[in-house]
């Protein structure tokens, strides 16, 4: 080490170890420097600072060194050994590490790239020796700065990045902080983990940081993984590490929490020892990272941003016991809060006290569980010129329960109600504050009455956020502007918390954490997640009214181990596959309900990806985009805090005993979900609604200018779905957007309402002109135009015609809605006996966008012009009395009808039952004039787990209860998949409803891929209880009846005992017969007629002929017909003719697959057949209800 040249020299007494002396009389502050180091000291710590890179190499507390920095033999830092800066050659290798302190974004940036500017920011010459501070600054231009965990070798972050040290006499600790600035001409850029870390000497071995995890921590104790050790940031602002031999202590304080990340939930690493051979103890001061979800710092390309990271003090004591340390640490964390803003910083982004303010008002709840349905409060956050890009917000919340127990009581009145634990914030407008690091953000405390004082804020434009115990959801008030040293009183401000409903029940206490639920306290157990199927070996079954969730609701809802010797892993924790898990909630009502229910969940941990949810036995839906955050992994209690809502109808409950049952899917053990609080609400007075989004051809219009949306409500059923037209006349898709049509149709719109779009015809208008401006720009691409609106006389973006279609997709979707495309009405224009198929690209571009969004569309445009030809231009002419645009009445009749028809080519099954008698008679468009959007099987889930493929089934139920029924049960031969059409493929019961009038009769296809007459038993029982006298049970099955799934072979009586592969247990088959002749027995008991077919024959030839099953499957369903007295449709010998008599090319031509599945001309042909057998059956049980030519 070069000798050290004194800027001020003073010698460094010993102290008292338990006391620093008063300002007074401690020692002036020195500052000394070399070639290397800067060496800050003022009689009670000496800190040494690498110039090269702002590390922190030596920490002494009277003379004894606390870092476990390498040592020369004569005391000094070995800085060759470990090198300050850039070194992926250190003890965890393949990052930057270091045996001292450090900043993971360190001055130095990749070793060799540019030098690090070092200077004094305050000479303790000038001050007579108060205080002294070094800067250490990286400036990044055509580089990178951080090569610390997660960054390339070439760094991380194209910012400059400036390190400062202060000590000021008398303190017992140095204070640090980061100032990061990324200038406008530095490109778009990201930080990975960041934070400050100091790896302590081997003497320390106590480790405190929070009140469960203070405990004597010896190099050799290895229990779990470090993970264990995380707790909550914001309720900790001191933490670090003691010795039981030195009586020593050091801690990191934070005085304010302004510049950390993720608010006041944010769960993170504050010590543990390092996971190399040295175990040295480590102190983490962590800003921004991965864990528990994570947080975001983005900056773009020409973007002007800074961010001061600190100060943060780091604390040296000493004490009796590491009791005493801790407690003494933490008086002096209240100490600094007192300080904050520090007077001393200079120089960088800081206001001083004087430029900051208090924001403070008074909240006031109003949370009625009994009361209708209410809307979401609005509400306030920084936004600088370096604002983040908006984001969608993401709720979040903290702390612990109360109590335990369930609540069937109203949590609070309507009157305004006392808040337990209020959390009041401040943070950045169009950001999910959970996940930012990119802002500041200011919290405080709330007191009972509602009042709140948040102290010490920067000025600038803020979004103010609440949450409390007992409360589900989050008060939000945008536009809070904070000025320069002005308080700012908000007055009193009134929370309406969000509710769907009357509540039915909760489980749980909304808090932000599943803390109160059982086994929540065990959770830094790494084998607890293997630890539920012990427990609950039968899964949950929790009983509202008798359940209590701390006793019987386990915290984490995971796939249920299989595997006695399963073992978590460190880092990634249970991995073991595990099946699906279901937790059922019992709950009794006194009637049976109508209208919409909601599920709420609020969440707190998230590794799976999806929950099944199952009502009564029925699918109800699926709660998916859940956010994982690797919280179960991590041993934790709360992640990212966030609501998902599933709205389903009130009809799949009933009086008395109901069932609800959530599902996590099978997967690793640790794919699961923790629940903050559940809640069950009922809207008796909810119905969907299906809005309209359109121009003039679909808007109410006048006389003759009527659109079709006017009439569209004539074919629906409004008890069960309201159409709401919102369309406008002389709108594109742009200007409905920009004239506020589109969110006031959103501020409407509730989870499970349907949106139809159609735009297009003014799209094509000039893009800016004194009349109208509402051309979008041609095309699907990201391209803009920016002009000044002759219209609007404001400034306005212009983008293309499928960005606009995109976004209305993506924010109908955003509120729980279910969105589909129109192409455009047909203009009657004609030309060779032809009418115009729609206007230029639009039909293409419409087409596209619902192919690249995966959303539903209906060719409106097809539809329409095909009925236009049949019947011709001259009776045409009448629909257009105006102009060629714009329809009369018996237009916008046909227009709503042939649209109807469209959206019933869908074949949503919950969009079918909402129809009127006059909808129920609409013809089915052809699969052609309409795109369903493709949706595979759910990945991984056997066909036999009903509760979670029954949703994936979309299947139907009786249009009209009070009207007989025709039942179709079988395989995927007469219903594939959902019977929309995946890949192209067909039944023959999906086109079979053609051949009946259905004002006389529901024909309902619940034949389900995969099953055979064994398997089908399972969905067999939730159609028995619907089969009435005067219904018609047609059953085919024969295909899937072989093989482990599969009946016995023959019509006898044998018996044969096996394990069901599904459900695991014990099972006796009988054979294919048997099966039968149950079907038929129960349907008859039922007082329903029954028809019997032989299984349709499959595309395979030989000798010239299509292959028969007569002597199998075929013949044994006609041996039991012939037997029971059933009446009986030989499809196999009908069909095989037919194809014979058509040869074996055209035959293929009917197919979606080489020999199984047909299309659908191959479907309508098989549907034309079975029809007309039934027609010719001399005891045709359906006779009444065929149309004529049967």
């Amino acid at each position: 080490m070069k000798k050290l040249r004194l800027l001020t020299l003073v010698l460094l007494p010993l102290f008292a170890i338990h006391a620093s002396p008063l300002r007074g009389e401690a020692a002036p502050v020195t500052l000394a420097e070399d070639a290397e180091t800067y060496t800050l000291g003022n009689g009670i710590v000496t800190a040494r600072v690498a110039k090269a890179s702002g590390d922190l190499v030596s920490l002494r507390y009277n003379n004894l060194e606390m870092l476990a920095t390498f040592l020369t033999p004569g005391g000094e830092p070995d800085l060759q050994r470990d090198p300050p800066g850039a070194n992926p050659n250190g003890l965890n290798p393949r990052m930057t590490d270091h045996q001292y302190a450090f900043w993971s974004h360190d001055a130095m940036g990749p070793r060799g790239t540019a030098p690090a500017i070092a200077r004094v920011t305050i000479d303790p010459r000038a001050n007579g020796g108060e205080r002294a501070e070094v800067s250490i600054k990286g400036v990044a231009d055509g580089r990178k700065m951080g090569t610390g965990p997660g960054a390339s070798p070439d760094g991380q972050f194209a910012a400059d990045v400036e390190i400062r040290y202060t000590l000021g006499r008398g303190e017992p600790g140095v204070y640090t902080y980061s100032i990061f600035e990324h200038r406008p001409e530095q490109p778009q850029s990201a930080i990975g983990e960041a934070r400050f870390c100091a790896k302590l000497a081997a003497f320390f071995d106590w480790m405190s940081v929070d009140a469960k995890r203070d405990l004597h921590y010896p190099k050799e104790l290895r229990v779990g993984d470090k993970y264990i050790y995380t707790a909550l940031q914001s309720a900790n602002p001191a933490f670090g590490w003691s010795s039981t031999e030195k009586k020593v202590g050091l801690f990191f304080i934070n005085p304010s929490m302004e510049y950390m990340s993720g608010g006041p939930t944010k769960v993170e690493f504050l010590g543990h020892r390092d996971t190399n051979a040295v175990a040295a103890p480590c102190v983490l001061n962590y800003w921004r990272s991965s864990h528990y979800g994570g947080a975001r710092v983005e900056v773009d390309a020409g973007e002007r941003w800074q961010k001061v990271v600190g100060p943060f003090l780091i604390y040296v004591n000493s004490g009796a016991s590491p009791k005493a340390i801790y407690d003494d640490a933490k008086a002096r964390a209240v100490g600094e809060a007192g300080k904050w803003p520090y007077a001393w910083v200079r120089g960088v982004d800081y206001p001083s006290a004087a430029e900051r303010s208090t924001v403070q008002g008074r909240l006031v709840l109003r949370d009625d569980p009994g009361a209708a349905p209410s809307q979401r409060s609005a509400g306030m956050a920084d936004c600088r010129p370096s604002a983040s890009k908006p984001a969608r917000d993401i709720a979040d919340k903290n702390v612990r329960a109360p109590e335990s127990g369930t609540s069937l009581q109203p949590m609070t009145g309507a009157a305004a109600a006392p808040f337990t634990r209020l959390t009041i914030g401040l943070t950045a407008p169009d950001t999910e504050w959970q996940r930012d690091a990119k802002h500041y953000q200011f919290w405080a405390t709330g007191t009972p009455d509602g009042s709140f004082a948040i102290p010490n804020v920067r000025p600038g434009r803020y979004t103010l956020r609440a949450f409390a115990d007992g409360v589900l959801g989050e008060f939000v008030q945008t536009g809070v502007t904070v000025e320069p040293g002005k308080p700012l009183d908000l007055g009193a401000l009134t929370w309406t918390p969000v509710r769907r409903g009357r509540q039915l029940w909760d489980i749980g206490i909304p808090n932000r954490n599943a803390s109160e639920f059982f086994m929540a306290d065990k959770h830094d157990d790494p084998e607890i997640s293997l630890r539920y199927a012990a427990l609950f070996p039968n899964d949950i079954r929790y009983t509202i009214g008798q359940s209590d969730f701390s006793r019987d609701w386990f915290f984490q809802h995971v796939p249920h181990n299989e595997d006695p010797a399963a073992k978590s892993s460190p880092f990634r924790g249970a991995t073991a596959p595990g099946r699906a898990t279901p937790y059922a909630i019992a709950f009794d009502l006194p009637a049976a309900p109508k209208g919409r229910a909601t599920l709420r969940l609020a969440i707190c941990g998230t590794g799976a990806k999806t929950i099944e949810v199952a009502v009564n036995g029925r699918p109800a839906g699926k709660i998916d985009g859940l956010a994982g955050d690797g919280t179960i992994t991590r041993h934790g209690t709360q992640g990212i805090w966030y609501e998902r809502e599933l709205a389903f109808d009130a009809a799949l409950m009933r009086a008395g005993e109901n069932t609800l049952v959530l599902t996590v899917p099978a997967g690793p053990v640790n794919n699961g979900v923790m629940y903050d609080y559940l809640r069950l609400e009922l809207d008796e007075s909810a119905t969907r609604t299906l809005f309209i989004a359109g121009d003039s051809t679909a808007a109410n219009g006048n006389i003759n200018a009527i659109g079709w949306g006017k009439i569209a409500g004539e074919y629906f059923d409004p008890a069960k779905i309201e159409v709401v037209n919102l369309a406008r006349g002389g709108r594109s898709s742009r200007t409905f957007i920009t004239e506020g049509h589109w969110d006031r149709l959103l501020e409407a719109v509730k989870p499970g309402d349907v949106v139809l779009i159609q735009f297009g015809h003014n799209d094509g208008s000039p893009v800016n002109d004194g009349s109208r401006a509402r051309g979008s720009l041609p095309g699907l691409g990201e391209e803009t135009q920016e002009i000044d609106n002759k219209m609007t006389k404001k400034h306005e973006v212009v983008h293309t015609f499928g960005w606009y279609l995109r976004k209305m997709v993506a924010d109908a979707r955003a509120k729980g809605a279910w969105p589909a495309l129109l192409t455009l009405t047909v203009r009657n224009y004609w030309k060779d006996g032809r009418v115009e198929r729609g206007s230029g690209r639009y039909d293409e571009w419409i087409r596209q966008v619902a192919e690249s969004e995966k959303v539903p569309l209906v060719d409106h445009t097809r539809l329409i012009a095909d009925r236009y030809e049949q019947l011709g231009h001259a009776e045409v002419n009448a629909f257009f009395p105006r102009d060629h645009v714009h329809t009369s009445a018996d237009g916008a009749r046909l227009n709503a009808f042939l649209a109807v028809s469209g959206l019933k080519g869908l074949r949503e099954q919950w969009l079918v039952v909402a129809l009127s008698h006059a909808g129920r008679q609409v013809p089915v468009a052809e699969p052609s004039a309409v795109f369903v959007p493709p949706q595979p099987p759910p990945p991984g889930v056997d066909r036999d787990e009903r509760e979670v493929f029954g949703k994936w089934l979309n299947l139907p139920a009786p249009a009209d209860p009070a009207l007989p029924t025709i039942w179709l049960i079988g395989d995927s031969t007469v219903r594939n998949g959902r019977g929309t059409g995946y890949n192209k493929e067909f039944g023959w019961g999906d086109p079979f409803a053609a051949y009946f009038y259905t004002a006389k009769v529901n024909v309902v296809n619940r034949a389900v891929g995969g099953t055979g007459a064994r398997t089908f038993r399972a969905q067999w029982e939730r159609i028995l209880p619907q089969v009435k006298p005067g219904d018609v049970v047609i059953m085919q099955f024969g295909h899937n009846d072989n093989g482990a799934r599969g009946a016995l072979r023959g019509t006898g009586g044998e018996t044969e005992e096996r394990e069901n592969a599904a459900t695991k247990q014990p099972e006796t088959v009988h054979t294919f017969g048997w099966y039968l002749r149950q079907y038929i027995a129960e349907a008859r008991a039922r007082d329903a007629r029954f028809v019997v077919c032989s299984l349709v024959p499959r595309n395979r030839w030989s000798d010239g002929k299509v292959g028969r099953a007569g002597d199998s499957h075929g013949g044994w369903a006609r041996a039991i017909a012939a037997e029971t007295g059933t009446p009986f449709v030989d499809l196999n010998t009908l069909i095989a003719d037919y194809y014979d008599s058509i040869g074996e090319e055209q035959t293929a031509a009917l197919f979606a697959d080489k020999t199984t599945h047909t299309n659908w001309a191959g479907a309508v042909i098989n549907a034309k057949i079975a029809a007309g057998a039934l027609h010719a059956l001399p005891d045709n049980p359906v006779a009444d209800f065929m149309r004529p030519g049967m």
